[in-house]
C-alpha cells in the first residue's frame, strides 16, 4: 500500500478493492444527495420567482445539470459514480454565492451546516487520493470567493482557521481511508488463509459459527474422511449431528459449547480472543476444539484418529519381518513349487492367529483393508474392482477380523487358481445399503473353493461375525456385510 495514496501496489488487489467499493451504500449515498440536490436547486429557483427575487440562473444551472447527470449515471453507469461524486462535490462551492445581505443569518448557518454534511459524506465514500484535491480547491474557492466576489476582508484568524480544519480534515480522511483498506485486506487475507487451511491441516476438521440459533459450517476437510458423516444430508445437518454424538463432560458437544456460548462472549469483553481445549472420544485418540473470537465466534474442531501403539507397531513388524522370511526361504529351495503351498500356509494360520489374537474394535474402511490384504500376499493374479462410493464406508468393529477373513479367502484363491488365472472382487453396494462383496469362479474351481470353504475354522467362526449370512455360492461367491455396523462416511 502506497503511504501518500493508500493504492495497493499491487493492481488486481485494486481493482478488486474499487469493485467493492461499488456497492449499495456507495450508490444510496449518491442517490439520496443528488436527488437532495435537485430539490434544493428547483426550490432556490422557485423560491426566488416567488419573492421576486433576482433569479441567478448561472449559479443554479451547473449544479442542477450535474445533479440530474449523477442520478443517470449511477443507475446506468455505475462505474463512473466516482467521478460524478467528485463533481457534485465541486458544485456545492456554488451555493456560496447564494448567501448575500438578504438571506438571514439563520438560514445561511443551516444552509452551511446541510452542504458541508453532504459533502463529508460525499469524500468519504471517496478514496484519498481523490479528497486531498477537493479538500484544497475548496478551500481555495471559498476564500477567493469570500474576498473577491464580496469583497470581505480576510482576517489571518479566518485564513489559519481554515487552512487548519482542511489540514485535519486530510488528516482524518487519511486514517478513515487507511483504516478502510486495511479492513479489506484483512478480509482478503483471511479468505485467502480459510481457502488454503484444508491443505494446511492434514487430519479432519471442521470449521464452523454459530448463527440463526444453530450451527452452521463454514470450511469442511472435504480432502479427508470424517466419521458419523453422510454425504447423503447436507453439511450443516451433518454437523449438528455430529456434534450431538460427541460426548464431552457427560453432556454432547453441542450442549457444551451452547452453554459455554454466553461465558465466550463475556471472555471477549475481558480481551481475550481464543479459548481452547481437547478430549478423547472413542476412536479419536484426541479432539481439539479451538474457539476464536473476532467480530463473531467461530469453532474448529479437529479430529486426530486413534494411532497405534508401541506393542502393535512392534507385532506388525514382527509379522511383516516373519513374512519376508518366509519369502527368502522360498528363493533358497532348490524346489520351491514342492514347499510352496506349505509354507504359504504356515504363514498366513501364523498372521491370523496373531491377528485375532490382539482383536479390539477400531473403526475401519473395509475396502482399504481389502486393498492393503490382496497387497500384502502378493497375489498378482487377484484383482479389486470397487465402487468408487465404497470408498467412504466404513465400521465400528474389528478390523483384524476382517482382514483374517479375507486373508484366508485370498489363501483358498490362490491354491485353486493358477498364476494365470485372473480372479477379480467386486464391491459394490447394495439398495438395501450393503456392502456386497462378490467373485466368480470356474466351475471345477468353485467345488474346490466350497469344499477348502467349509473346513476353514476361521472362515467359519467369522462368516456370521462379519456378514449378513452365509457365503451364497450360488450367486458369484456373494456376502453382505452386516448393516447395523455400517456407517456412510466420507465428505
Amino acid at each position: 500500500m502506497n503511504k501518500w495514496t493508500l493504492k495497493f501496489e499491487n493492481q488486481a488487489l485494486e481493482n478488486q478493492f474499487q469493485a467493492k467499493q461499488q456497492d449499495y451504500h456507495k450508490t444510496f449515498i449518491l442517490k439520496v444527495i443528488s436527488i437532495s440536490s435537485i430539490v434544493l436547486h428547483i426550490g432556490k429557483l422557485i423560491q426566488d420567482s416567488t419573492q421576486n427575487n433576482p433569479i441567478r440562473i448561472e449559479l443554479q444551472t451547473p449544479g442542477l445539470i450535474i445533479s440530474i447527470i449523477a442520478l443517470v449515471v449511477i443507475f446506468r453507469y455505475p462505474q463512473y459514480s466516482s467521478t460524478m461524486m467528485i463533481l457534485l462535490n465541486y458544485s456545492f462551492s456554488l451555493v456560496q454565492f447564494w448567501v448575500d445581505s438578504t438571506y438571514g443569518q439563520q438560514r445561511s448557518f443551516l444552509l452551511g451546516s446541510n452542504v458541508m454534511a453532504s459533502q463529508m459524506l460525499l469524500m468519504m465514500s471517496l478514496d484519498f487520493y481523490q479528497i486531498v484535491p477537493q479538500i484544497v480547491i475548496q478551500l481555495i474557492l471559498k476564500l477567493i470567493i469570500m474576498s473577491q466576489y464580496y469583497q470581505e476582508h480576510l482576517s489571518m484568524v479566518t485564513v489559519w482557521f481554515s487552512v487548519l480544519i482542511s489540514v485535519i480534515s486530510i488528516v482524518s480522511y487519511y486514517l478513515i481511508g487507511q483504516a478502510k483498506r486495511q479492513q479489506f485486506l484483512l478480509t482478503v487475507k483471511e479468505d485467502i488463509y480459510s481457502q488454503f487451511l484444508t491443505k494446511f491441516i492434514s487430519v479432519p476438521f471442521i470449521l464452523f459459527e454459530y448463527q440463526q440459533e444453530q450451527f452452521q459450517p463454514i470450511i469442511l476437510s472435504k480432502q479427508n474422511k470424517i466419521k458419523k458423516w453422510n454425504p447423503n444430508l447436507c453439511d450443516g445437518c451433518n454437523l449438528r449431528s455430529l456434534i450431538r454424538y460427541i460426548t464431552f463432560e457427560n453432556q454432547t458437544l453441542e450442549n457444551y459449547l451452547l452453554e459455554k456460548y454466553g461465558k465466550i462472549k463475556g471472555s471477549f469483553q475481558s480481551g481475550n480472543t481464543i479459548e481452547e481445549f481437547s478430549f478423547a472420544f472413542r476412536c479419536y485418540s484426541q479432539i481439539d476444539v479451538i474457539i476464536t473470537i473476532t467480530d463473531k465466534i467461530n469453532f474448529l474442531v479437529k479430529f486426530t484418529g486413534t494411532s497405534q501403539t508401541l506393542q502393535e507397531k512392534v507385532a506388525i513388524d514382527k509379522i511383516n519381518h516373519f513374512y519376508r522370511l518366509i519369502r527368502e526361504v522360498f528363493k533358497c529351495i532348490k524346489k520351491p513349487q514342492k514347499y510352496k503351498s506349505l509354507l504359504f500356509d504356515i504363514s498366513i494360520q501364523f498372521i491370523s492367529g496373531f491377528y485375532l489374537y490382539g482383536n479390539k474394535e477400531v473403526h475401519y474402511y473395509p475396502v482399504e483393508i481389502l486393498k492393503n490384504v490382496i497387497r500384502f500376499i502378493g497375489a498378482n493374479n487377484i484383482l479389486l474392482n470397487a465402487e468408487s462410493s465404497t470408498g467412504g464406508f466404513s465400521l465400528i468393529g474389528s478390523k483384524n477380523q476382517f482382514s483374517v477373513f479375507f486373508l484366508q479367502i485370498c489363501r483358498i484363491l490362490i491354491i485353486i487358481n493358477n498364476e494365470h488365472d485372473f480372479i477379480v472382487i467386486r464391491v459394490n453396494i447394495s439398495q438395501e445399503g450393503s456392502l456386497v462383496f462378490e467373485f466368480s469362479l470356474k466351475w471345477e474351481n468353485l467345488q474346490k473353493f466350497q469344499h477348502l470353504y467349509k473346513i476353514n475354522q476361521f472362515l467359519h467362526s467369522l462368516e456370521l461375525v462379519l456378514f449378513e449370512k452365509s457365503i451364497d455360492f450360488q450367486q458369484n461367491c456373494q456376502l453382505k456385510m452386516k448393516r447395523m455396523q455400517l456407517m456412510n462416511q466420507g465428505m
